[in-house]
């Protein structure tokens, strides 16, 4: 047992040791075991194994980019068009493994900001970055649409924690607002919650057009450590901060096109999110696999976390909006 656990120790010393040469070994072993592909052929890989060559030829895409390839391959062609092996089946729920898994994929990182593509060793501390991943089943520079923070290293490889998925969109009207920018808001929004000692632990939202117009809806859950109670009107000013930081086009239609009513926060009781992922997991969501969605559209789901309302609040004003400026005339 004591030799397996050494062998084991030794391996994760190496691999994180040789981040960067682990990864172009994979990225050459991908490329050459599929490379009679049609998907690399099409874009001229031409049997070339190396990173620069790869990097140049291969555009980073989405699943729109390859999806009449998988619409054939669904429909039951079983020619090599994205892996040389048969793809027999497709998992509708998406992996949620070790985005560091050296040995099964390669990965490089799009800075989240500056939309900057860098290499797995060249992430930095602290900062988002979304995953664009090669594997051997056929995805080539991919875009999974995970958005992970660094949160530190072992040796040269970079330690993620899960922040958010990217275009899951919240929409009433004309407006779209992606993950990533609530995500934003919501962080901002909380820290008013700091002064009672208080945190949000999760949280999650949809775009209730039950009645019209609609509204954005947030389900809070809340640790509060401390003794004094959070007023009201804290809770207000987190519905107006959130609004505040979305985006142009959704302070537009709540100020000017009053097609979208005050944002609101449901707080909701503690374990109700536990409560979310066992209907999940009930339904056949994997546990290791489980992220709680931030945005909810089954009604069953919505239906659970109304249940568990403690308290509601709305936006008490209209977030700022500036026209665009049209130039002189």
């Amino acid at each position: 047992m004591a030799d397996h656990n050494k062998k084991a120790l030794n391996f994760i010393e190496e691999i994180t040791s040789n981040a960067d040469e682990i990864q172009n070994r994979v990225l050459a072993e991908i490329l050459s075991q599929n490379t009679n592909v049609e998907y690399l052929q099409r874009h001229g890989i031409d049997g070339r194994t190396d990173k620069e060559t790869f990097k140049k030829l291969i555009p980073v895409i989405d699943y729109e980019y390859i999806k009449e390839d998988i619409d054939r391959i669904a429909n039951g062609d079983t020619s090599p068009i994205l892996c040389s092996k048969p793809i027999t089946e497709f998992y509708s729920r998406k992996d949620n493994g070790d985005t560091n898994s050296l040995s099964h994929s390669t990965a490089s990182y799009t800075d989240n900001e500056n939309q900057e593509l860098v290499d797995l060793v060249d992430v930095e501390l602290g900062q988002e970055y979304e995953v664009v991943a090669t594997t051997y089943t056929g995805l080539y520079r991919y875009r999974v649409g995970d958005i992970l923070r660094v949160s530190g290293f072992k040796n040269k490889t970079p330690q993620f924690n899960f922040v958010c998925r990217k275009n899951v969109v919240l929409s009433i009207d004309v407006d779209k607002t992606d993950e990533d920018e609530l995500q934003k808001a919501v962080k901002y929004a909380s820290q008013n919650l700091l002064q009672f000692d208080a945190t949000l632990t999760e949280y999650t939202s949809y775009a209730d057009v039950s009645n019209i117009p609609g509204h954005y809806v947030l389900y809070w859950e809340i640790s509060l450590n401390g003794q004094t109670p959070i007023p009201h009107s804290v809770f207000e000013d987190c519905c107006f901060v959130v609004e505040e930081s979305l985006n142009n086009v959704y302070r537009r239609v709540r100020v000017l096109d009053k097609s979208i009513t005050p944002l609101e926060i449901r707080v909701v009781k503690n374990g109700t999110f536990d409560k979310l992922m066992d209907f999940a997991l009930s339904k056949g969501a994997s546990a290791s696999q489980y992220k709680t969605p931030r945005c909810v559209k089954d009604a069953a789901m919505i239906k659970l976390l109304n249940s568990n309302i403690v308290s509601s609040y709305f936006s008490p004003k209209c977030p700022t909006w500036i026209p665009e400026s049209k130039g002189k005339n």
